[in-house]
């Protein structure tokens, strides 16, 4: 997956510029890259829409052991907000 190379990654992602089949694949990348840096919360943007990216990132973040827990950013369901293990 090569353009995980060409993104800045910081506390937050936008999924928007992504494929929805490299999705674990980018959120796996981007939660090992906060931990390394010990960021603690984390911001992903998924969108509304059909729902399709929030539900593989809600999915993949509830099997991984790196997540204390994750909720959506307030009234924005279009974000999730992710405590990780630091």
């Amino acid at each position: 997956m090569d353009q995980i190379n060409n993104i800045d990654l910081s506390h937050e992602i936008d999924l928007h510029f992504f494929s929805p089949k490299d999705t674990e694949f980018i959120v796996n990348e981007f939660i090992g890259f906060n931990i390394e840096r010990k960021i603690g919360r984390v911001k992903i943007i998924h969108g509304k829409g059909k729902s399709v990216q929030k539900h593989i990132v809600q999915q993949y973040l509830s099997k991984d052991k790196r997540v204390i827990k994750f909720s959506n950013d307030g009234a924005n369901w279009g974000s999730t907000i992710v405590d990780l293990v630091i």
